[in-house]
């Protein structure tokens, strides 16, 4: 159990191959460890549509169950909807039952504070390679609560005035329980791709969107039919993924700018935190609306802690993922749906010309990674070669200069750096890509393909 134990916890959340390193049993230990380290005073648990996740939750409330905690199982969900549902029914913790994109044979666990956010390596997630004391005796309650009907009355305040013509592909996820019926009440003229809750994820090789086959329908659609967008959602709907009118894939970085722009003209001067390989289209854009901007470390968690201290109104990641201060700095990719439709249509252009005039302006490269043994010489490299610019280690190297911007993170799981680059010309950046590359390659460094 222990060395198994050691496999399945991740950085931000757990995760494994079924049945040999998540099962019930593993989940009923884990169960038992959470309530003992953690003490949640109540619990709201749910689950994705993945055929496993039903069983393995019923062994994380066995767990739990076993040490007093009372728990309220809110059934088959998305991750937005069991964060929305453990915030809005006062519970202490949620915990989600899903690998999220990750292929069918995987699934996992989240865990969340309610008061302070996911709960990851940093603040506590480790604590689970512990074992337990021995329970109080007292047994918990499981109570089943339905909490779409209330997730939906909160949405439909949104997508009332909502218009245009839009196609969504949810692939059989979580997603489809709630999407269809919420946009059916606003006027968007709308097609559904996939939306029925299959666990096999038929005609998807996964739940994931940004595999290119798994895009031939959506872009299909839009190219059929002339749709404004196109939008797809991964398995637990934590992560938004958006086509053009000409079914190109569009970037985070254009998503989050319109969705901004949006918000800080209701909101002037409100904070944005978004991780630190956005690119300057963010940062210019909110210094130009006179709002705060932060950077982050990549990765989810740290996103939200400083959405949570700067008290922002957004934030995000070039991942995909949105964060609300409404949504109790959750992601939900249903509600950044929403914005971006509402951002869309006050610009009154379509979504390929907006992109097009912002990469007039911003040339970016997209995430390159190249595999290396020792990642410290090139670091230390290009440190020297632009010791002019304004350089710092957050997250990585940043280098900051007047004509171009890059960023050299490594991968929490691989011996891999992940190179992002972007610059105010063609020329610039082309210059820029070519030293850089040069500088990995002399260092033992080749390009991966992921």
């Amino acid at each position: 159990m222990e060395e198994t134990l050691k496999k399945i916890i991740k950085a931000y959340d757990i995760r494994g191959e079924i049945p040999e390193e998540l099962n019930p049993d593993v989940a009923f230990e884990l169960g038992k460890r959470f309530a003992y380290h953690f003490k949640p005073e109540l619990v709201v648990i749910g689950n994705d549509m993945r055929e496993t996740s039903e069983e393995i939750k019923q062994g994380f409330i066995n767990g739990l169950v076993d040490y007093g905690i009372d728990v309220i199982d809110i059934g088959l969900v998305s991750t937005p909807m069991l964060n929305w549902g453990a915030w809005h029914l006062k519970a202490s913790h949620g915990v989600m039952v899903t690998a999220s994109h990750s292929p069918l044979n995987y699934n996992g666990i989240k865990l969340v504070d309610v008061e302070n956010g996911q709960i990851y390596k940093e603040n506590g997630l480790t604590n689970l390679l512990k074992k337990g004391g021995e329970p109080s005796g007292a047994v918990g309650s499981v109570t089943e609560r339905n909490t779409a009907d209330d997730y939906l009355s909160y949405l439909g305040k949104h997508i009332e005035d909502l218009h245009g013509k839009f196609v969504f592909d949810t692939m059989h996820g979580a997603n489809g329980l709630v999407l269809k019926e919420a946009f059916d009440k606003s006027d968007v003229e709308a097609e559904y791709i996939s939306f029925e809750v299959d666990g096999q994820v038929p005609d998807y090789q996964s739940p994931n969107p940004l595999i290119e086959a798994n895009q031939e329908k959506i872009k299909k659609a839009i190219r059929e039919k002339g749709f404004e967008a196109g939008l797809m959602y991964d398995g637990d709907a934590d992560r938004l993924i958006v086509f053009d009118d000409k079914a190109r894939y569009v970037s985070a970085n254009f998503v989050a700018y319109l969705i901004i722009e949006y918000l800080l003209e209701a909101n002037p001067g409100r904070a944005i935190v978004f991780d630190l390989r956005s690119s300057n289209m963010i940062r210019d854009l909110a210094a130009h609306k006179k709002a705060k901007y932060f950077d982050t470390i990549a990765g989810n968690p740290y996103v939200k802690e400083k959405m949570r201290e700067e008290k922002a109104i957004f934030g995000g990641e070039t991942s995909g993922h949105y964060f609300y201060e409404e949504t109790n700095y959750a992601e939900d990719a249903i509600v950044t749906s929403v914005y971006f439709i509402k951002a869309l249509k006050a610009k009154g252009k379509k979504l390929s010309e907006i992109i097009d005039d912002l990469n007039k302006k911003y040339f970016m490269i997209p995430e390159t990674n190249f595999r290396i043994a020792d990642y410290k010489p090139v670091f230390k490299e290009l440190e020297e070669i632009y010791k002019s610019s304004d350089i710092h280690f957050l997250d990585g190297i940043t280098i900051e200069a007047e004509g171009f911007r890059a960023n050299l993170r490594t991968s929490n799981t691989e011996p891999l750096i992940r190179l992002n680059l972007e610059a105010r010309g063609q020329e610039e950046l082309t210059n820029r890509l070519k030293e850089i590359k040069g500088v990995i390659k002399a260092n033992g460094g080749v390009r991966a393909d992921h």
